[in-house]
């Protein structure tokens, strides 16, 4: 079993690299360009807390200190104390029910946060899969308040790019792809029906596979992707979403500066239940 530094350049192409692009030009150019630092919300940092304590348990270290790995991300994030203890409780719990529930479904692990570099049409870019396993499948853990959309492992573009990767450099199309997600919430009546043990948290699993015919179409997409985005920054002509996407601009680091903002109150209240 191996596992591997994340690699951090900011010239490599990556999935959340061409989200931000997608969800807003304007922002993603002030992080990129401006050097304006990227701030995790509470809902990431359990995301991240929850994905490395997986990865310790999966590589058979010591048994995670999860509640230290809270304080520690929340301190470097800036969170203020008072969201530290929600966010503590919803990673033990997450972690828990990954122990409980998920572990014990998977067959033997290959690698934790694999990371993979490829180039396509002189751009370089790089993926880090949450988990490999030993049939060459890739699955990627969520965290969220909320179930998985219906069929989103169908669709999801983060598990294509993943299968793009093990393609460009692998030489292979994954047997399968899959979603594992941690759920910090109730679950739904008609999980409930079908699985009446279910409790708060609970898990909502996807699996689905890629053709070779829908990595192509992501690459195509990847390349035009990059052409806009070359342009706009020579230009320095980058969209603001216009508020149109409620979501991208959540949490937002650059936000009072927007010009889709101007006029309009920017504060926010946190919030961890995300």
């Amino acid at each position: 079993m191996t596992t591997a530094t994340r690699c951090k350049d900011p010239a490599h192409r990556s999935y959340s690299a061409d989200r931000g692009f997608d969800e807003c030009q304007w922002r993603d150019a002030r992080y990129r360009l401006d050097g304006i630092p990227r701030k995790a919300s509470p809902a990431m940092v359990v995301g991240l807390v929850v994905d490395e304590a997986t990865c310790q348990i999966l590589h058979g270290g010591d048994a995670p200190n999860v509640p230290a790995m809270v304080a520690t991300q929340a301190d470097a994030e800036g969170i203020i104390p008072a969201a530290v203890d929600e966010m503590t409780e919803k990673a033990v719990g997450l972690t828990r029910l990954w122990v409980d529930e998920v572990w014990p479904t998977k067959g033997q692990i290959y690698s934790t946060q694999h990371e993979l570099h490829w180039e396509h049409e002189g751009v370089v870019y790089h993926a880090h899969l949450d988990e490999v396993w030993s049939d060459g499948a890739v699955d990627d853990l969520k965290t969220s308040g909320r179930r998985l959309e219906e069929r989103r492992a169908d669709t999801d573009d983060q598990l294509t790019y993943y299968a793009w990767g093990m393609w460009a450099v692998y030489g292979i199309v994954v047997p399968r792809v899959g979603l594992d997600g941690l759920i910090w919430a109730n679950p739904p009546s008609d999980v409930k029906l079908w699985r009446p043990d279910a409790r708060k948290p609970w898990h909502d699993r996807q699996e689905s596979t890629r053709t070779l015919e829908q990595i192509r179409g992501l690459a195509d997409r990847a390349a035009f992707r990059d052409g806009v985005r070359q342009w706009a920054d020579a230009n320095r002509t980058h969209l603001p979403n216009g508020r149109s996407v409620a979501f991208a601009c959540k949490d937002c680091a650059v936000k009072a500066a927007c010009p889709a903002w101007v006029g309009f109150d920017t504060e926010e209240i946190i919030d961890v239940a995300a």
